[in-house]
């Protein structure tokens, strides 16, 4: 009975990496220390996206950029440049200029019907 609890136990033990939060691997590195695959490619997705902040995690690498466009994105990218993932958010409200550009569209366009008439 005792060695069918210490294989039970030996088997949970083994297990436990596989319960652990992926985060909890994540190692934090300078952005300088990412490979220049990884680097090249945020630069061809994003061009002149600032790169702020950088972790490896096993063969992955998760960036934290500012786009040019006002996004902030969490891309994760493979050692050889492949794109796994990107999460972002918006941190400009590019809703209200769009807004604004359409209200001056509609007008210029009534003013043009009414030319024509």
């Amino acid at each position: 009975m005792v060695r069918g609890t210490w294989l039970t136990l030996l088997a949970v033990l083994a297990a436990a990496p596989a319960w652990a939060d992926d985060d909890d691997h994540a190692v934090e590195i300078a952005v300088e220390a990412l490979p220049d695959a990884v680097r090249s490619a945020v630069e061809a997705q994003w061009p002149g996206a600032t790169l702020r902040e950088a972790e490896k995690e096993g063969d992955e690498y998760e960036v934290e950029i500012d786009t040019t466009a006002g996004l902030h994105l969490e891309v994760t990218l493979k050692a050889d440049g492949t794109v796994v993932m990107t999460e972002g958010e918006d941190e400009v409200e590019v809703e209200d200029d769009d807004d604004d550009d359409h209200d001056d569209d509609d007008d210029d366009h009534n003013d043009d019907d009414h030319d024509d008439d």
